[in-house]
């Protein structure tokens, strides 16, 4: 941005006028025809749409907004092999979160952000930057196997896990930014430890699961394939248990907490407060017994960082009027979409967000005006 090209820039801003019409469908397109004139396109590729998302000119159906955009992306695909990721941010109390969601979420590479007061924009705009600036791996597929002959995966604990052929699963993740990190909970059918044949007394752990890896190193720009890693189960001997691991448990409250506040959310549409309190409730329950049962918990970012996010949607269901005109729902989408993808989408710059990378956070900090911050 020469400083002929910034003055260019702002006049073609200070030209626009509005004419209270949203349409979507034709800004989606413009962007993606923006896109494949690219001659030399990078590797990484993003699409910013800032909208309130109530579409009234072209097309206007969630589903035919969601088609569109998954059309086009295949299309780009089938031409470059570059991934576009898409990222919405919803301005106001009133933008349709659950479609600027659904966009989001079709390359599983995007995040939806809740812009609640203008001030927030660049917070929200920084924080999205710093993340595709920082992109090192693309197109990863994670691919599960239990021991050959043995059927011992009972479960994926992952939006994305897909069943293959003899009990084997693969988990897709579109990009990753640097310094973050994805949890995948596998639920496995414990197999009977075998006996040593040189230490006759003693017994030797069967292996559960082989895990191997593979994506795009955007840094190198190869293509790498892990080596199998086989997972054991380590168990004591006789009928000791086992204490649970703190960090197993957190993630497994993480995943009930998205759970809850979906299940919350559908039963406060419908009107039912009462019982959509009572699922936030149950989850808070269920971390306060297990902080009382690992002091370690309690001092956690993230289970503290769930913690104060069901308790602002506890608060936001105090009673329904107040649901009805506050930003519970648009709030409930994006908490909910964080904790999933394990990855910041916060317009908030001052509090903390155990998902936002070192990138992400100094980008929020040089976008968000300073009479915004808090000092």
């Amino acid at each position: 941005m020469s400083e002929e090209n910034k003055t260019k820039a702002i006049e073609t801003i200070n030209d626009l006028t509005t004419r209270g019409r949203t349409n979507i469908s034709l800004g989606i397109f413009q962007a993606f025809q923006e896109i494949k004139s690219i001659v030399k396109p990078h590797t990484v590729q993003s699409i910013f749409l800032l909208t309130d998302g109530v579409a009234n000119e072209g097309i206007c159906s969630d589903d035919g907004l969601v088609e569109l955009s998954s059309n086009y992306l295949k299309m780009k695909r089938s031409n470059t092999n570059h991934p576009i990721t898409l990222h919405t941010f919803g301005y106001g109390q009133d933008h349709r979160s659950e479609l600027l969601g659904k966009l989001a979420s079709i390359t599983k590479g995007g995040s939806y952000y809740f812009v609640e007061e203008d001030s927030a924009v660049g917070t929200a705009f920084g924080d999205a930057l710093g993340g595709v600036l920082s992109v090192l791996a693309q197109g990863i597929n994670l691919t599960i196997r239990p021991p050959s002959g043995e059927n011992t995966i009972l479960k994926v604990h992952h939006d994305q896990a897909i069943p293959r052929e003899n009990g084997t699963y693969t988990v897709h993740f579109n990009d990753m930014y640097a310094e973050e990190t994805r949890d995948v909970l596998i639920e496995v059918q414990l197999m009977k430890p075998l006996r040593d044949e040189h230490h006759a007394m003693e017994l030797t752990e069967p292996k559960h699961i082989d895990v191997t890896l593979t994506y795009i190193d955007t840094v190198k720009k190869v293509q790498v394939d892990s080596d199998p890693v086989e997972c054991f189960i380590e168990r004591p001997m006789g009928s000791e248990v086992s204490d649970p691991d703190p960090y197993v448990t957190k993630q497994w409250l993480r995943l009930c907490a998205v759970k809850e506040m979906k299940a919350a959310q559908s039963l406060a549409k419908l009107g039912n407060i009462s019982a959509a309190r009572s699922k936030i409730e149950s989850w808070e329950y269920l971390v306060e017994k297990e902080c009382n049962n690992n002091k370690e918990l309690r001092k956690d970012g993230l289970t503290n960082q769930l913690k104060r996010d069901m308790g602002k949607i506890l608060h936001g269901m105090c009673s329904p009027k107040a649901f009805e005109d506050g930003s519970t729902v648009m709030m409930m989408d994006n908490f909910s979409n964080q904790h999933l993808g394990q990855r910041s989408s916060s317009s908030v710059v001052d509090i903390p967000n155990v998902y936002r990378s070192k990138r992400k956070a100094e980008m929020a900090v040089l976008l968000t005006p300073k009479s915004a911050r808090t000092v």
